[in-house]
Parts: C-alpha cells; sequence; structure tokens
C-alpha cells in the first residue's frame, strides 16, 4: 500500500521496497523529520548482529562515516516510509550554495 496521497498515487508506480532503493521516511527520533537514506536490510533478513522484524527496515546513509541512521536509531518501521527517491530536483552544498550538478538527475 503507497503513503502517498491519492492523486499522486494514481501517477506514480508503486511496488515492493527492495535492497539499495532510497527511501524517505520520518525519523524514528523525531516524527517531525523526514530522512533520506538507503535500504541495506528488508523484514525478516539479518544485519549485521540485527535480525529485521516484519515490517521493519535497515537504512543507512549513503556517506557512512558522517550519516546518522539506523546504526543510530534502530530499524524502520515501514509505516514510517513516505516512499522510494526517485529524482534530484535540487541539491545544496554542504558548504552553501547549489550544487547544479546533481539537481534535476535521477537517484542511483
Amino acid at each position: 500500500a503507497s503513503n502517498l496521497p491519492a492523486p499522486l498515487a494514481r501517477w506514480l508506480p508503486g511496488r515492493a521496497i527492495e535492497l539499495g532503493d532510497v527511501l524517505l521516511f520520518r525519523s524514528p527520533e523525531d516524527a517531525r523529520t523526514m530522512l533520506i537514506k538507503r535500504c541495506v536490510g528488508l523484514p525478516g533478513t539479518t544485519v549485521g548482529d540485527v535480525r529485521l522484524p516484519a515490517d521493519r527496515y535497515f537504512l543507512l546513509g549513503d556517506r557512512r562515516n558522517d550519516s546518522h541512521d539506523s546504526r543510530d536509531f534502530g530499524s524502520v518501521a515501514r509505516a514510517a516510509v513516505a516512499g522510494r527517491v526517485v529524482a534530484v530536483l535540487a541539491s545544496r552544498d554542504p558548504a552553501g550554495g547549489w550544487r547544479a550538478s546533481r539537481s534535476l538527475s535521477a537517484v542511483r
């Protein structure tokens, strides 16, 4: 089932979450904060020493050394996932300004 509003769900194809998908989800620590991380563990699988229960995902940031992710806050419930990220509309440089090279590009 999609967590998208009905008008969007009709236009965007849905499929099950797969390993490697980049997901937008509500932070388990602060439900007002949305995070983007890559799925490295699916329900029922083991990641390191962690066995994931049904409907839980293990999500890591691509910049592993600087990321606050499932290693810190644990697995993420399916209900917290808003959807898959498929494109970058705009990218901000950490030092300030915009990165045109990453804007309007597909997520890999």
